[in-house]
């Protein structure tokens, strides 16, 4: 067998530029898509959220499974609004 030593390099250097491309692509579920701060609170309701971490006005929701809630009805396990004033709404009960 005669190969090149130069043309397994090439075939190396092909395959890492491949690889580097795959890696820097986002991926599907990074997907959070915004949603109004009422669809958020009706899928707390409906105990449909696991976590949420709130930071100043935002606020992301884990969810407890994915649901077609992006454009399209693309699946998703996470939420985000904006523009939140978490102390304005006091807790009835």
């Amino acid at each position: 067998m005669n190969s090149s030593p130069n043309r397994w390099l090439y075939v190396l250097a092909a395959a890492l530029i491949l690889v580097v491309v795959l890696l820097s692509m986002p991926i599907a579920t990074d997907f959070v898509p915004e949603v109004p701060y009422s669809e958020l609170k009706e899928l707390v309701e409906r105990g449909q959220v696991e976590e949420i971490a709130f930071r100043g006005s935002e606020a992301t929701a884990k969810l407890t499974a994915p649901l077609p809630l992006g454009p399209g009805g693309q699946q998703t396990f996470a939420v985000h609004t904006y523009g939140l004033h978490p102390l304005s709404e006091t807790r009835k009960g």
